[in-house]
């Protein structure tokens, strides 16, 4: 059997000039998680941001209001970062790598803590955006939205306000051209121009302009996802984020990587690849893969799964740590042999950081 090459090349993540990570011919699946819910968010930030003047800081622990505040990171053109009682070294450290001047926070003080926000003053502009609720919340973020530019939000779409699942991947779609309201199912809605679920997600929603809708939440992605190139805000490159469809919290801070790379957003099931997402994976565009979340959100079987559905070349993980520090580790495939096998190099965890980048989406 041929020995495998296997090439260090992330030394990972104090990023340079921004543009989406190089990617090997063959294609490259690539891992951003952390140590927990707000070090994958910070993960995601350095996977996607050299610098970003703004931030956004959203509950850690309630996926309500990052939902709203998703085309809201991507109009501001920042991050997503997780938080509730404390700020945590590793969102301190990413703010001072970004060099943040201005930070937003999403929720009231029940979702992230009067004692974060004062420790955020010490060094940043804050803004809080909160309202009673879930909905009024969303309302106060639209509404902020429009104060920055309303010249550009020409879309208003409406997901369900009791689960995730459609909002997460409704975010990314939307974010470019308009605002995300979760709708209360208590109340009736006439006539909106763009609504993200079925009927049973949103019964009380009638007439709606467009409805993006499938079988199950995995489904609906799909259809998302294959609306991009007709009616969405750009024509998608050759990168699709997957994201567990079982649970939120990895894929919070997914909206900016998701417009970094021209990409769409799929989910899938824990332990297998949703067939939704996998027939929309086999079209030859596709050629590299971000899992977003470790293990216990997206199996080491789904990830093998699509290795050897696109085969996949290159096998990275980028993975931030407590301590605020990065580890990265890069895998050689070759398929070519039987019984393929695959040699790490190491791991680093280097004190500075940098990501080699370079444009994949022409």
């Amino acid at each position: 059997m041929k020995k495998l090459l296997a090439v260090c090349a992330l030394t990972a993540l104090s990023i340079g000039t921004f543009s989406p990570l190089s990617q090997a011919a063959g294609g490259d699946l690539t891992r951003v998680y952390g140590s927990g819910r707000v070090e994958t968010s910070v993960a995601i930030s350095k996977a996607s941001f050299p610098e970003a003047e703004k931030a956004i800081i959203a509950s850690d622990s309630g996926y309500a209001d990052a939902l709203s505040g998703g085309p809201l990171s991507i109009q501001i053109n920042g991050p997503i970062l997780l938080s509730s009682t404390s700020v945590k070294d590793s969102v301190s450290r990413e703010l001072k790598r970004l060099k943040v001047k201005e930070v937003i926070i999403l929720g009231g003080t029940k979702a992230v803590s009067q004692k974060v926000e004062n420790v955020l003053k010490n060094d940043y502009t804050v803004t809080r955006l909160s309202g009673d609720n879930r909905y009024e919340t969303g309302k106060e973020i639209n509404e902020y939205q429009n104060s920055l530019d309303k010249s550009t939000r020409t879309r208003l779409g409406y997901a369900t306000g009791m689960g995730y699942a459609d909002a997460l991947v409704a975010g990314p779609y939307i974010g470019k051209e308009g605002s995300l309201l979760l709708h209360n199912p208590a109340l009736t809605l006439e006539n909106p121009d763009m609504v993200f679920g079925g009927e049973k997600a949103l019964p009380k929603i009638k007439n709606a302009k467009k409805r993006f809708s499938g079988l199950n939440r995995y489904d609906t992605a799909v259809k998302i996802a294959e609306s991009y190139r007709l009616t969405g805000p750009y024509t998608p490159g050759q990168t699709v984020i997957i994201a567990s469809g079982q649970n939120y919290p990895d894929a919070l801070a997914a909206a900016p990587l998701v417009n970094a790379y021209r990409s769409v957003l799929l989910l899938t099931n824990t332990d297998y690849l949703a067939p939704e997402t996998k027939e929309y994976l086999e079209s030859p565009s596709v050629k590299n893969i971000f899992i977003l979340g470790g293990t216990n959100a997206v199996s080491d079987k789904v990830k093998d799964e699509m290795v050897k559905l696109k085969e996949i070349k290159t096998v990275k993980e980028i993975r931030e740590n407590y301590t605020g520090t990065t580890t990265t580790k890069e895998e050689a495939v070759d398929s070519s042999e039987d019984n393929k096998k695959i040699e790490v190099t190491k791991e680093i965890n280097p004190s500075e950081t940098t990501v080699n980048i370079e444009e994949q989406n022409k």
